[in-house]
């Protein structure tokens, strides 16, 4: 059985932009990506091939992105813009600082 079109999965319209890089963050985007929502998962640049959370990549937009550099960091704040759900694992204080 060929699973519904995405537009009509319950999720369908729903953006997600997903900083998170272990465990229950990629998973977490998987499933929302899974039930329709459109998921752009930024990724630390060079290290994709080893990264762990690659086998949760199902049904997202992945997009290498340096944090560290301001540039990077205008990238990050103009795809934040109008998306309705942002994840992230950092430590308590990162997002604030980025």
């Amino acid at each position: 059985m060929t699973p519904p079109p995405r537009d009509l999965k319950p999720l369908a319209g729903i953006r997600v932009l997903d900083f998170s890089a272990l465990g229950p963050g990629p998973f977490a985007s998987m499933m929302l990506a899974d039930y329709g929502a459109d998921v752009l998962s930024l990724r630390r640049p060079g290290g994709l091939a080893a990264d762990p959370s690659l086998g949760m990549a199902r049904g997202k937009d992945v997009m290498q992105i340096d944090l560290s550099g301001p540039g990077g960091r205008a990238l990050a704040a103009r795809l934040a813009q109008g998306v309705d759900v942002v994840l992230e694992s950092f430590r308590p204080g990162v997002m604030e600082r980025l």
